[in-house]
């Protein structure tokens, strides 16, 4: 993908030992964001915001928050130093 390339070409790829986990590491944040879209847009035409509401509230929401919580290693997902993924 462009994050990776371009992580590469301006330095943002240190402590990236495994490419394939940076990728994973993105995919969760877009999954992340990809549901609560959905959750938000569902009740849109109405002004209806109990599908957001359920989705923050329910397991699914922790899950993936837990998920990429595990997976920052510092302050940044691979220690000290931002990345593409960051």
């Amino acid at each position: 993908p462009c994050h990776q390339y371009l992580g590469r070409k301006f330095g943002f790829d240190k402590n990236i030992e495994h490419p394939e986990l940076a990728i994973q590491y993105m995919n969760d944040l877009s999954d992340l964001h990809s549901e609560m879209n959905d959750a938000a847009t569902a009740g849109k035409k109405s002004s209806d915001v109990h599908a957001l509401q359920k989705y923050l509230t329910g397991d699914r929401y922790k899950n993936h928050l837990g998920a990429i919580d595990r997976s920052i290693q510092g302050p940044f997902y691979f220690g000290k130093d931002p990345t593409y993924v960051d």
